[in-house]
């Protein structure tokens, strides 16, 4: 039978986490009214929450998981899945970025006078940027972590 290494256990807790923050970001977005004044205190507050339920669910699931073995040291095999689920994590960010830029830049030159782009400026908030951001910082690193739980299924 097959059993979870450490590390696996550890990816993980690592994706479980990932998907909590997302979710209660998609529930902030929808329930927090879009003006400044409202992100001036509640974004802030959010950050903090989320920064600290995602260290005590990590310091959690880290013991629960890892209680009955500790954690060895990287060999090569564990050291080249690591680089190899950076690399996919670079990557979705790399292409998400790429793709914000692209959607920012489209949404500045959409109007068309006379068969030529005309400048109207970006329309995107900053806010909507920040945002954006802070869900493709955390779609890259859930990439990562899958990518890096798939290479130690794939046991190569």
């Amino acid at each position: 039978m097959n059993t979870l290494s450490p590390r696996e256990k550890n990816l993980w807790v690592n994706i479980i986490i990932d998907v909590i923050a997302l979710t209660w970001f998609a529930y902030f977005l929808a329930t927090t009214p879009a003006t400044v004044e409202a992100y001036k205190t509640e974004l802030f507050s959010f950050v903090a929450g989320v920064a600290l339920v995602s260290i005590v669910i990590a310091s959690t699931l880290g013991l629960i998981f890892s209680k009955a073995h500790e954690l060895e040291d990287m060999d090569e095999r564990d050291e080249l899945i690591a680089l190899k689920g950076m690399k996919v994590g670079y990557y979705v960010l790399g292409g998400l970025m790429i793709y914000l830029i692209g959607a920012a830049y489209l949404d500045a030159f959409t109007a068309l006078v006379d068969g030529e782009a005309v400048y109207k400026g970006v329309r995107f908030s900053p806010l909507v940027i920040g945002n954006v951001l802070l869900v493709v910082i955390t779609l890259s690193t859930l990439a990562k972590d899958v990518a890096s739980l798939i290479y130690y299924r794939k046991e190569f």
